[in-house]
């Protein structure tokens, strides 16, 4: 769909012109889309192979640096093309005139200035091919699904933004007293037994007490500072951050605990009350913000779904596919017992198979078998191995014997209708092996034993609470897509950034680095849990274990960014969005309800005013009143009511003109007492 038609595009072609229709018609076509879309796919994956390891000069770097001179290159003629069709800027519907296109040109451009100047010497080219990394975002762009994703979390930065700018105004006044406080005070020297700085020099035999240091070596004595310290805004920042996060937030805790003075040995406990310091902001910065910021992101994104529908966050095809579970969930797929076949064998089965009892029969069957295979130990008895073999060949014939009843009683096409019973029916001719081959020792059968297991997810069916979590997940599981689809498309393109920034650097860990892509995934993925993430951002910016950092404000800037991103709000979008199916899926099982106590009793007298009324009306029929009498009468108390009503209404009018007028007569009376004083 085209606005730009009626507008002539770069001032030289109308919309007759055969270029611009050419252009036109070949922009739009799904084709065309398409084979965009798989090389936007290509250079992504050329991206994360195109690793620091990769050697200058080698073969595989130059077939990655032509691969990239070709898609550029396509890149280039796509946006070509689309600003014939579409018109460059300067009217409406035009190539820059959305977002979306604006990022594809700048993407575009910086490829194509990298690609024009390979000097990497330059700080600036360097930047320009880092842009590169942005390429995997063209995807959104073109995929509906994440491009609803990206459109909810635009609407939700208004409120967003306020509870980020509420989280650096804590950070502020925190960072400002933690300066004041601990300023300078977090050095120390690996020499316990120094109290000055001015004393930690030459050497030491290192002792059980001493810092980083083999005991009984001669160690040079070291003055140094904590990674995380106060010793100015910026580094306070990064420690509150890194507290926020309820990452080692202890150490910090006993650093502040232990601090003394400037240019002073700290002392173990020297001053415990500053531990509130950091509790303080362990409630207010990681209890208080960072929930505040969740519940800000549920509370959008529930008025989002509200105002849209499913509208605001799933595709067209995603909204019908969950209807149709949830339409699939209400109707249900019990066999009603108008439902019975015909035959009295296979009647009989139905009925039994159809009573609680059995139900409640085979799901202690299910747990039973579940309780004693987890009894199983690798030093059991001979003859308790004898017993749970038994009890697992007993256990195997009931589930056996149940799935044949169910075949014949609801016939086969019936039963595998039904998921619940396919997906039991798979479990016990799985564990058939394990009845078989057990008889002649054969030690395989284990295997199958394991899958009997699955058979607790039967429990489900039969469970109201369970099904509701069950029924929430697979409702959720189009917006978790999307939702995580651009989750994972921003770890590709963080990924692929740090692998460029950090790939060689030397003081990462062997299982925590950006050496090639799988790496930094791992990594970004740790970072995202929160595990000790401070470390990897204290080697990020090659600080070397005494204090020293680089003061470069990159790294920081790359980690923190991530994990706002990534932790704070797309994974609060998540929960969100399972919340928001939770409730509607506890609704539907009747586990919830939203009426409050008033909105029940409202519904309750209009029942039953209903009920009276519908009583008198059958009573007056049965003594063959006449019915337009009825009317009449009904219509004569109508008119009572609206009589009464505009009585009402006169009366409270003259009610108010009363008060009115001794209000004015008041005033005038004070004003003339005022004047006469």
């Amino acid at each position: 769909h085209v606005e730009e038609v009626t507008y002539r595009a770069l001032y030289l072609l109308n919309i007759d012109h055969p270029i611009r229709k050419f252009a036109s018609k070949l922009t739009v076509h799904f084709a065309f889309e398409w084979f965009i879309l798989v090389l936007i796919v290509a250079s992504s994956i050329l991206l994360a192979v195109d690793t620091p390891q990769v050697e200058e000069g080698s073969k595989m770097k130059e077939f990655l640096m032509n691969a990239d001179l070709v898609f550029t290159s396509v890149f280039t003629l796509e946006m070509t093309l689309k600003i014939v069709a579409q018109g460059f800027v300067l009217h409406p519907g035009s190539y820059l005139r959305s977002a979306w296109n604006v990022v594809d040109a700048v993407i575009v451009l910086s490829a194509l200035i990298s690609v024009a100047s390979n000097d990497d010497s330059l700080t600036i080219m360097r930047a320009l091919r880092l842009l590169r990394t942005l390429r995997p975002l063209r995807m959104i762009s073109r995929l509906r699904g994440l491009q609803l994703v990206v459109t909810a979390l635009i609407r939700s930065l208004p409120a967003v933004l306020n509870v980020v700018l509420f989280g650096v105004f804590e950070v502020g006044v925190f960072g400002i007293l933690g300066v004041q406080l601990f300023g300078g005070k977090f050095y120390s020297c690996n020499d316990t037994n120094v109290r000055l700085r001015g004393e930690c020099i030459g050497t030491f035999i290192c002792d059980q007490t001493s810092i980083e240091c083999e005991i009984g070596t001669v160690t040079t004595r070291l003055w140094e500072n904590a990674y995380l310290n106060f010793d100015n805004i910026g580094e306070a920042a990064k420690a509150l951050f890194v507290v926020a996060t309820l990452d080692d937030w202890m150490r910090v805790t006993y650093l502040c605990m232990d601090a003394v003075d400037v240019d002073v040995q700290p002392r173990e406990n020297n001053n415990p009350i500053m531990a509130l310091y950091v509790l303080g902001f362990v409630l207010l910065g990681s209890f208080f913000w960072i929930n505040l910021l969740v519940g800000v992101i549920i509370d959008n994104y529930t008025q989002l779904v509200a105002e849209l529908g499913e509208a605001g966050i799933l595709t067209g095809e995603q909204q019908k596919w969950m209807h149709a579970l949830q339409l699939k969930e209400i109707q249900g797929l019990q066999q009603d017992m108008r439902n019975a076949p015909e035959n009295p064998l296979r009647r009989f089965i139905f009925m039994t198979i159809a009573q609680t009892k059995f139900e409640l029969f085979i799901t202690s069957c299910i747990l039973l078998n579940v309780l004693i295979m987890a009894t199983e130990t690798g030093s059991q008895s001979e003859g308790y191995f004898e017993f749970v073999q038994g009890a697992n060949k007993a256990f195997t014939s009931i589930f056996l014997l149940e799935a044949l009843m169910k075949v014949t009683a609801l016939s086969p096409v019936k039963y595998i209708m039904d998921g619940w019973n396919l997906f039991d029916f798979v479990i016990v001719v799985v564990s058939l092996p394990d009845l078989f081959l057990s008889y002649n020792g054969f030690q395989g059968a284990t295997v199958f034993r394991i899958f009997r297991v699955g058979r607790l997810f039967k429990l489900i069916a039969g469970a109201r609470g369970l099904r509701t979590l069950f029924n929430t997940l697979l409702s959720s599981l189009p917006a978790i897509f999307n939702v995580g689809g651009l989750l994972f498309l921003l770890m590709f393109v963080y990924g692929v950034m740090g692998m460029n920034m950090f790939g060689t650097n030397t003081n990462f860990e062997t299982h925590a680095n950006f050496r090639d892509f799988g790496m930094s995934l791992l990594t970004l993925f740790r970072v995202f849990t929160g595990d000790s993430w401070s470390g990897v951002l204290a080697a990020a910016q090659n600080c070397d274990g005494h204090g020293g950092c680089d003061k470069s404000p990159w790294p920081s800037i790359y980690f923190l960014s991530f994990t706002v991103i990534g932790s704070f709000v797309m994974l609060n979008l998540i929960i969100a969005v399972i919340l928001d199916q939770f409730i509607t899926a506890a609704s539907s099982e009747g586990l919830l309800r939203t009426d409050n106590f008033f909105d029940v009793l409202s519904k309750k007298v209009i029942l039953d005013r209903f009920l009276w009324a519908l009583k008198k009306k059958l009573k007056a029929l049965a003594n063959g009143a006449d019915i337009k009498e009825m009317q009449e009468r009904a219509a004569k108390k109508k008119q009572e009511l609206v009589d009464m009503d505009i009585l009402l209404g006169e009366k409270f009018g003259e009610m108010y003109k009363s008060v009115n007028s001794k209000k004015k007569s008041e005033r005038r009376k004070s004003k003339k007492a005022e004047n006469g004083h």
